[in-house]
This record gives structure tokens, sequence and C-alpha cells, in this order.
């Protein structure tokens, strides 16, 4: 195997594993519950949003060479740098990151030995710290720890489970409406944000892959990475297909419960006890993957956009994690329930930004401004009027 495809392979499993947080895991199977008959219906319109859009995010990051401040300032500098810091605040620890440690905790608690949430947060964050503050290692334990651990796992329980007859419940929703309704929850994965800051890393931690600056180019990089992105995309949209199939054979006596919970209820029902706690540990891999990756997304904006270079990367990264996990220490119906309406509000706008972008680079589409700002106020109408 040479060294191009030894690194697509890597950085796939790579780009995987930092996708791959708690909320891919637990919004699927409820899709599969609630679409009923209209499951493909659903199912389409939930992966649409959760894996097309943040495919389109990665290539259009790439081919802004991973630079997001040039990707958002096509808006203006001072659009660009407000969009940034919406974009910092959903994916940092003001939203994602104290959600993947509450998930994680949800998840968890059914096996785990009393253990306040404030305490496991602090603990929680500190093993991720220890697994990243050297950065250079984070590729190789996303791609060949984690990702296997996760796959094998969740290869196991969604193969035992679809050994079972589906049958999909009636209910009395339109197919347009099944629709809608599943692209919506696609955005809460918030991978779309994730995207146009994985670009970044993975652009940054593919340069650092190679021994010299003379094995590589900025074209090169950018296609190893699409190729690597692509193939992680698909990778998603296999498990999501099969979770959303799990949920409908298996999820509907659990409709009642919190997505997290649903989630580990079927594991419990399908593997057993003992087998409902391997899942629970890969689930818990997949969220300790995510917020990896996230915080050094916001360690590296720390340290090189908001001081300059005065704060080190480890000291931002210390900052970064503990605002995560005190904000965690609010538990996740709070954070869920203060952050939902400023996401559905500008999170179109990043999604009409994406796509000229894209645009621009692909057909020279110059437009940016107009559509954004028509977005943003179409948006403002239909979540507050």
């Amino acid at each position: 195997m040479n060294k191009t495809t030894s690194t697509i392979i890597t950085a796939s499993l790579a780009i995987f594993s930092m996708f791959f947080g708690a909320g891919n895991l637990i919004f699927p199977p409820v899709t599969g519950v609630i679409s009923g008959q209209h499951f493909w219906v659903g199912l389409v319109g939930f992966l649409s949003t959760s894996v097309v859009l943040p495919l389109i995010g990665l290539a259009a990051i790439i081919l802004f060479n991973g630079d997001y401040e040039l990707f958002f300032n096509r808006v203006g500098r001072a659009g660009g740098f407000l969009l940034i810091l919406f974009s910092m605040f959903v994916i940092g620890p003001m939203v994602a990151m104290p959600r993947i440690v509450t998930l994680t905790y949800e998840i968890l608690t059914p096996f785990i030995p009393a253990i306040s949430l404030p305490a496991f947060s602090v603990v929680f964050c500190i093993l991720t710290f220890l697994a990243i503050y050297r950065e250079s290692k984070i590729m190789n334990i996303l791609a060949y720890v984690i990702t296997p651990a996760l796959l094998g796992s969740l290869g196991i329980i969604i193969i035992k489970g679809l050994l079972s007859p589906i049958s999909f419940q009636q209910i009395d929703s339109s197919a347009l409406a099944i629709f809608l309704d599943q692209t919506k929850r696609g955005y809460q994965t918030l991978d779309l944000l994730g995207a146009l800051f994985f670009g970044f890393l993975t652009l940054t931690l593919l340069k650092k892959s190679f021994d010299d600056d003379h094995e590589y180019s900025l074209k090169k990089l950018a296609i190893i990475a699409m190729k690597a992105g692509f193939i992680a995309c698909v990778f998603i949209g296999l498990l999501y297909v099969g979770l959303a199939f799990l949920g409908a054979s298996h999820g509907r006596e659990f409709i009642s419960f919190s997505p997290a919970q649903m989630f580990i209820a079927m594991c419990v029902k399908i593997m057993g006890a003992h087998g409902g706690l391997v899942i629970a540990m890969a689930a818990s891999l997949a969220c300790y993957s995510t917020l990896m990756a996230l915080a050094v997304v916001l360690a590296e904006f720390m340290n090189n956009r908001v001081t300059n270079h005065r704060l080190s990367y480890t000291k931002s990264l210390i900052v970064v994690l503990g605002a995560t996990s005190f904000i965690s220490c609010y538990g996740l119906e709070t954070i869920l329930h203060s952050s939902g309406a400023f996401i559905n509000t500008l999170y179109p706008v990043i999604i009409t930004l994406t796509l000229c972008n894209l645009a621009y680079k692909l057909w020279g589409f110059t437009p940016v401004q107009i559509p954004v700002l028509a977005t943003l106020l179409l948006s403002i109408y239909c979540n507050f009027f």
C-alpha cells in the first residue's frame, strides 16, 4: 500500500470518528420510529442534512484550503467575524461540547455507580485533555483506536437487530411533513458546522503526516481530504440507515423515552444487559472522539486567532475544556432549550453561505451577501414571528 492510499484510509477513519458523536447515534433511531410507513421519506430527509450537507461543507472549506476566516469573510469582515463567533459558540463549550458530555453521562448512567453530573464532567474533560494535549497524536488515536471499536460494536448490534422482522407502524402525518421534520432532526447533529472546522483540522493533521514539505502540495492535500471525507460520509450514511431500521423494528415501545434513553433501551433489548454495556461504551467512545476533535478546533482558534499565540495551545485547551465542564453541569435539557432558537435562526444562514461559496469556487458564482442576508431575514421571521 503506497503512502497516499494509506493516508486516505487513515484520514477517512479519523474524519468518521470526528463526525460520529452522540447525536449521530441517538437521532437515527428516532427517525426510524416516528417516520412510520414513510420510513424512506423520513430517512432521506434526515440524510440530506446530516450527511449530504456536511459532505458539501467539507468540500467547500477544503476548496478554501481550510481557511475558515477566508470562507466566512466573503460576507464581509464584520459579518464573517460574527458568523465565526456563532459557529464557535455552537460547536464549542456553550452548546455542542457540553451536549456531548451530558449525552455521554445519560448513556452511561444505567451501567455505572452513582456519580454526579459535575464530577463526571470534570473526569471526562480531563481524559479528553490527556488524549489530545499532544496534537500530533490525534489522527492515529482517532483512526486506529476509537473508530474500529465503534464500527465493530455498532456492526454487531445492527446485524443482530436486523434479523428481527421489520414492520412500519401506520401514522397520520403526510410524507411531506415527515420529510421536513426529519430534515430538522438532521440539523441537530450540527455536522455542517463541524465539517467547516474539521476541514481545517484535517488539512493541518494531514500536513503533519508527511515527513517534509516536499512530499505534498495543497492540491494533493485537498484531493486526499476530499476522498477521505467522501469515504467517511458513506460509512456514516450506511450506519444511519442501519440505526434507523433498528429504531423502526425495536424502538416503538420506547417512544416516550429521551433519544439517549431510547438508544440504550434498544441496545439492552437486542443484546441483553452485558451487550448493552458494550454498546454504551462504544457510544461513549463516539462522544469522546468528537469532543477531542472539537476541543482541538477551539483550542487552535483561541491560540491563533483570539490571543495571537499569547496563550499556548495547551493552556487554550485547558480553558476550553474547563468551560465545557462548567456548562455541562447545567444539564442537557437546559443546554438544548437555551440554544434552540438561536441555532434554528442562524444555521440556515451557514447553509446558504456554504452553498454560495461552493458555487463560487466551482462555477465562479459571485453573489453571497444578498442570499445570506435574505436567508437571515426569512429565518428570523420563521422563528420569532
